[in-house]
């Protein structure tokens, strides 16, 4: 009760990957995927930090801009959930059979999750050392060419940016 969730994160991300290495966990590819994601949680405002925000029915959260280009029939698809962001740093098998989450970070609703991701990359490689990591798989919300090319030039990880475009996106 007197751990701080702070402390608790620190604690995983430091002593846990550093468990995970012991355990052989780490392949020699060393791919990495660094993503953010939205943990919901019941509508009560006693979870401190945390906001109620407008999803579609992808849960997808939905800006003031985008909900008034919507018809009524989308704007009735949507809901408002009360959320926290996370930040997660996973390791994984070029097949995609398996993951290991090796760092995450639990943010308030409105957080930028980028400057944590950067944070849990610096953590990781104080923990288990360099080379470990090699690729780091993100995508286009994470670009940041100076982090990006600290991490080459700091510790050698490469990274790559996954950009999808949709077909409506492509033809506009």
């Amino acid at each position: 009760r007197q751990t701080t969730a702070r402390a608790l994160e620190d604690w995983y991300n430091r002593h846990v990957a550093r468990l995970y290495g012991e355990m052989k966990a780490y392949d020699d590819e060393g791919i990495f995927v660094g993503d953010g994601s939205y943990l919901f949680v019941p509508d009560n405002e006693h979870y401190e930090g945390s906001k109620r925000l407008l999803f579609d029915e992808h849960n997808h959260p939905v800006s003031k801009e985008e909900e008034q280009k919507m018809t009524p029939a989308q704007r009735k698809r949507c809901q408002w959930r009360r959320c926290y962001r996370a930040v997660f740093l996973l390791h994984c098998d070029r097949a995609g059979e398996r993951f290991v989450v090796v760092g995450l970070r639990v943010l308030h609703g409105h957080q930028a999750e980028a400057p944590p991701l950067w944070e849990l990359v610096d953590t990781f490689v104080g923990a288990v050392g360099r080379g470990v990591m090699k690729v780091l798989i993100l995508d286009r919300g994470f670009i940041d060419g100076p982090q990006m090319g600290r991490l080459k030039t700091e510790y050698g990880i490469d990274t790559v940016i996954a950009i999808t475009v949709t077909f409506s996106e492509a033809v506009t």
